[in-house]
């Protein structure tokens, strides 16, 4: 774990709102998930933000994670973390 990582999940947990305006453009409602059951599958695999979206009537998941240094394997954690999400929420994961 980075040194940044505490410091950038502190942030995103509390600005979720801003984070989602700069990513979409424009503000949207929005709640943070509680990741109770972290050992979903036989992966171990924890987020570092969920949130879920309302946007125009539909709703969506928004998974956020902390890059602080080039991983290789990057691509891949979020194939893992989008599949797990969408089997969990039942929702488009971006």
């Amino acid at each position: 774990m980075s040194d940044f990582d505490p410091i950038s999940k502190l942030l995103l947990e509390n600005y979720g709102g801003d984070i989602i305006q700069l990513i979409r453009g424009y503000r949207l409602e929005y709640r943070k998930e509680q990741l109770l059951d972290k050992d979903t599958t036989v992966l171990r695999r924890q987020s570092d933000v969920v949130l879920r979206v309302k946007e125009d009537g539909q709703e969506y998941i928004i998974s956020v994670e902390i890059q602080t240094h080039k991983d290789r394997e990057m691509n891949m954690r979020m194939l893992e973390y989008s599949a797990l999400l969408h089997r969990k929420y039942k929702l488009p994961v971006y």
